[in-house]
């Protein structure tokens, strides 16, 4: 697999990486090593899409938003509902 101009990566914080990767990989995705280091790992979608599973310590270090809570699974706001599609 090459990166193009096309390929969609999405970079997705985590706080455990290895715990992670073996969540994924578990469930049947895998991981291009040759993009992988000790801060992410890259769970392959398809020839075209990526999700790049980066450690929360570095990922605070390459986003411009690095004071932010980046998702706390124990918030839940409740406003949020899905409409019928009848």
């Amino acid at each position: 697999m090459t990166f193009r101009p096309t390929t969609l990566t999405v970079n997705l914080p985590v706080k455990d990486l290895a715990t992670s990767s073996r969540f994924f990989a578990e469930l049947g995705f895998w991981f291009d090593k040759r993009i992988a280091n000790e801060n992410m790992n890259a769970l392959v979608i398809n020839d075209d899409a990526y999700v790049l599973l980066v450690a929360e310590p570095y990922f605070k270090t390459i986003t411009k938003k690095a004071n932010k809570t980046i998702a706390d699974a124990t918030q839940h706001r409740g406003d949020r509902a899905a409409g019928s599609r009848q």
